[in-house]
């Protein structure tokens, strides 16, 4: 039973994982075939079943990509149930690239309900995103929408600006084909700013690239604008009628073209043609060009009175179009915009001043700490050295005893068992007493570590220890033994300042060996060890006594 459970989950994993990876390749594959194929790309993400989008990254990514699609098809939605959950994901993660998508489609979204002062914040926000990445074609993408809608709101310098901002953009993106759309976008502002000439000469130099890459919407364009300046700047009907006919794609020709065209015929006298435009402006009504054209056609053919009727109307248009555009109040969004901006980023600012200064205090304090350290460990080390040496001296002044004090055989014994121990450091002391600066740092180092050996045998039960008990032993007639036996529960300090003073050595040096830090607490420890074994019942508690002095 257990078994046929674990198949079934194993199975339901892998068929899980192989959903989920194919979904992801799906995507990447519709990603790719985005921009020339977007009808694909639309039709193929339509078939993905939703259900499949398990994690909030699938979800976001097919969001953005149905986004993308809708626009690149010409779908023009002003809702924001699709792209804004895109948005706020990504605006989460550390996909830049996707965040800057997301938020040029939110603007295109914001643009298409005609909420124009919140699609230029938009748009300027994912174009100082695509700098930030170095990312020059998306860059373009957002100031050549950023151009349209200054150029809606008739703010003429900013439409400009960001149109060379566009064309730059899409010059370093090395991406001809927009660049030649730049400059027919550029060519149009100057023509709508009132600059025919500089509209004319950017025109021109459009048509002589359009010779080596024809394309037959910046050709409508360049003859229209100088069809307009033709028509605005030099009253040249005829001129502006010639320039309409060279544009080869008819269909391309706008309201507002046809709205131009037709006036240029009315005041060039081919009423004919005039009537035919005006036949044509009907099947697309627009109420503003309409009233232009019908007001020129009046007063042309003497009928001044519907002339002005029709002329009062497209005033009256113009008024109610300009307030609608004031009444958005883009510039003081985009001054909102920045302000917001300049605070977040001077709260940035304070927090990446605080994270330095938390930072600095953290570094000090380690850095005082560690200097703590090794002063205090240095000086340890300096004061165990100096410690040591004493024991050295201690020492060899029990090693070296005058040869009228070696006559024992206890000394000899003594001497003989712990002698082979201190060589070393004897040669050691010689180098400490008689050489230079230099070499007596190093001798102190290395007569201390030999002590700290030496210590370490005569306080542990080492092979010098138990010699020594055995020596204490055989020379005091079993004394250690039966001090042993008599008191099995002693300390081993106290076993310790007992055996060493039976051995002779000085209180100083019994002191080192049991890791006291001073004399007297071995003589305090002697003086306890002393009253514990009068008042003990050990047969030879006297000879104890006696034997430790």
């Amino acid at each position: 039973m257990h078994r046929l459970l674990l198949v079934i989950l194993s199975v339901f994993i892998i068929v899980a994982c192989s959903v989920s990876n194919k979904v992801d390749a799906e995507l990447a594959e519709i990603e790719e075939i985005m921009n020339d194929h977007p009808d694909s790309a639309l039709y193929r993400l339509q078939q993905i079943d939703t259900n499949s989008l398990n994690t909030d990254r699938r979800e976001a990514l097919y969001r953005l990509l149905y986004s993308q699609a809708l626009d690149k098809n010409y779908i023009d939605i002003a809702s924001d149930s699709i792209i804004a959950p895109a948005v706020e994901y990504f605006n989460g993660s550390d996909d830049e690239y996707h965040k800057l998508l997301a938020t040029y489609y939110y603007g295109v979204v914001k643009e298409n309900a005609g909420q124009r002062s919140s699609a230029i914040c938009t748009f300027m926000k994912a174009y100082d995103m695509a700098l930030r990445d170095s990312n020059y074609y998306w860059a373009g993408r957002a100031a050549s929408m950023m151009t349209d809608i200054f150029d809606e709101f008739y703010m003429s310098k900013e439409a400009i600006k960001y149109a060379k901002i566009t064309l730059e953009s899409f010059q370093k993106a090395k991406n001809t084909l927009f660049a030649d759309y730049s400059l027919s976008l550029l060519a149009r502002m100057y023509g709508d700013a009132g600059f025919y000439d500089s509209s004319v000469i950017i025109s021109d130099m459009l048509l002589d690239t359009l010779k080596l890459r024809p394309n037959e919407d910046n050709e409508w364009l360049c003859y229209a604008l100088k069809a307009n300046t033709a028509y605005r700047e030099y009253a040249d009907y005829n001129a502006a009628i010639k320039f309409y006919d060279m544009v080869k794609n008819k269909s391309l020709l706008t309201v507002y073209d046809r709205c131009i065209l037709g006036i240029c015929y009315v005041k060039a006298g081919y009423r004919k043609e005039a009537d035919s435009i005006e036949n044509e402006m009907k099947k697309n009504p627009s109420p503003l060009l309409d009233a232009s054209f019908m007001s020129a056609k009046m007063r042309y053919s003497g009928d001044y009175e519907n002339g002005l009727k029709y002329y009062k109307s497209h005033y009256l248009q113009m008024k109610d179009e300009i307030h609608a555009v004031q009444s958005q109040n883009i510039s003081d969004a985009i001054f909102e915009m920045r302000k917001s901006e300049i605070v977040e980023k001077e709260k940035q600012i304070k927090y990446e001043k605080y994270k330095i200064y938390c930072y600095i205090a953290f570094y000090t304090v380690l850095i005082l700490a560690l200097i703590f350290m090794i002063v205090f460990f240095n000086r340890k080390a300096k004061r165990k050295i100096e410690r040591n040496l004493l024991i050295a001296e201690n020492l060899r002044e029990l090693l070296t005893i005058k040869e009228k004090e070696q006559d024992t055989y206890k000394e000899r014994v003594v001497k003989s068992i712990i002698d082979s121990k201190v060589s070393t450091f004897d040669s050691l002391c010689k180098t400490y007493f008689e050489n230079s600066a230099n070499d007596k740092e190093l001798a102190k180092t290395r007569i201390s570590e030999q002590i700290d050996k030496l210590i370490n045998e005569l306080s542990t039960k080492s092979k010098t220890l138990k010699e020594l008990e055995t020596f204490a032993d055989d020379y005091l007639g079993g004394i250690i033994t039966s001090f042993k036996k008599d008191f099995p529960k002693i300390k081993r300090e106290d076993y310790l300042v007992f055996l060493y003073s039976l051995l002779g050595f000085s209180t100083m040096s019994i002191a080192f060996i049991i890791g006291e830090s001073n004399v007297q607490s071995v003589y305090s420890r002697k003086k306890r060890l002393k009253e514990r074994i009068m008042n003990s019942d050990a047969e030879r508690r006297e000879e104890y006594i006696k034997r430790m002095r």
